[in-house]
């Protein structure tokens, strides 16, 4: 970098921030350096309201180069073969996990699609490690910036402006949040031929905030606990937020319908999870369905009583019925083991009654309301 002059605002940069950024990138490495030339510097201040680089906070300065720097040798080959992806940088993110950077290499090499490798300025090659030229300096990401450098993403982003409460504005804000990202194979199955402006906006909004959870969720964090529910950021009866059922016995799956297929994207405000199907806001229905631990129950709701269409019936969201039974349901739900304690499984008439025992129509009743208190 000292060599080569049109790096003179990077090493100035590097020594403005902190001496021992200048230290680091000595040691034995491995390191490759997306290095802003001086023009991506000049941009950059300008941009950003600075006369010059002694204006930029030290944290600040040393934290967007940290995000230039990756712990390992990538050449411009590796990158070409990789075609595009993840890998992460120097910069700590959500859960002080380091941030994740996108690169795409299908025409030249983009990163983050903000920053292109320049003309000559790939594969710089030093004893510990590789430089790389870029047109312009690479800010910090968060979630939504990280959605809009991937194209994967891009239905994804466009339901985010077109659904209610400036949904966009809310993921830029400080967080923290965890995304399940449907990619657009994931909307073109939902939409299933129907154009996104012909969705009722509610109902997006809706949808979108199920697949928001106020908190960092790394797949780290989902696979020590195996199997459980947390909560996304959509109300649901009561007001409360709806409730979201995740399993890691095989892969990481959501409500039994959408498996993550790209973990752990890390932005400044939180993580992103791919996942390949839009999660339907939840039922009864959905949970019994999605977690092994009702299976039996399952199996008693179908397989046993086929005179109750208790499926159809437990699925109801709104609206009266001819037979009377209407939403909103609480189900006491016995699990396997609850019913493994019977001698056995009684026949289909007494079956019946003692499954209809365990539902209250008309009614939502939470812990809470049982017990009085609302912690």
């Amino acid at each position: 970098a000292l060599e080569t002059p049109e790096l003179t605002s990077l090493v100035a940069a590097l020594s403005a921030a902190d001496g021992n950024l200048v230290d680091l990138l000595q040691t034995d490495g491995p390191f490759t350096v997306l290095a802003p030339n001086n023009a991506a510097f000049a941009t950059f201040l300008a941009a950003n309201g600075f006369d010059s680089l002694d204006d930029v906070p030290t944290d600040v300065l040393e934290a967007i180069l940290l995000n230039h720097v990756i712990q390992a040798d990538i050449s411009s080959s590796d990158l070409a073969g990789l075609g595009r992806g993840y890998t992460s940088t120097s910069a700590s993110g959500a859960n002080n996990l380091p941030i994740s950077i996108y690169f795409n290499a299908e025409s030249g090499v983009r990163f983050n699609n903000v920053s292109a490798v320049t003309n000559g300025g790939a594969d710089i090659d030093a004893s510990n490690g590789t430089i790389h030229i870029v047109d312009a300096v690479i800010p910090i990401p968060n979630v939504v910036d990280h959605a809009a450098a991937n194209s994967d993403f891009s239905s994804l982003v466009a339901a985010l402006g077109a659904a209610d409460g400036n949904l966009i504005n809310v993921l830029n804000g400080e967080g923290p949040f965890t995304v399940l990202a449907p990619d657009n194979d994931a909307f073109t199955t939902f939409l299933d031929g129907a154009d996104l402006g012909g969705i009722n906006t509610t109902v997006l909004t809706r949808t979108l905030l199920n697949h928001v959870i106020g908190a960092n969720v790394s797949s780290t964090d989902l696979s020590a606990l195996g199997a459980g529910y947390t909560n996304t950021s959509v109300n649901g009866p009561g007001d409360n937020p709806m409730s979201l059922y995740f399993n890691t016995s095989s892969g990481v799956e959501f409500n039994g319908t959408s498996s993550v297929t790209t973990a752990d994207v890390v932005g400044s405000n939180g993580i992103i999870h791919a996942v390949d199907g839009v999660i339907a806001l939840p039922t009864v229905v959905t949970f019994a369905a999605a977690d092994p631990n009702f299976s039996t129950l399952v199996t008693a709701l179908t397989e046993l009583t086929p005179g109750v269409p208790y499926v159809d019936i437990l699925s109801r969201t709104e609206g009266e019925n001819l037979d009377g039974i209407n939403p909103e349901f609480t189900v006491f739900a016995p699990t396997n083991d609850a019913f493994d304690d019977l001698e056995e499984i009684p026949g289909e008439t007494t079956l019946i009654q003692v499954l209809n025992h365990h539902v209250v129509t008309e009614a939502n009743i939470a812990s809470a309301d049982l017990t009085g208190d609302d912690t």
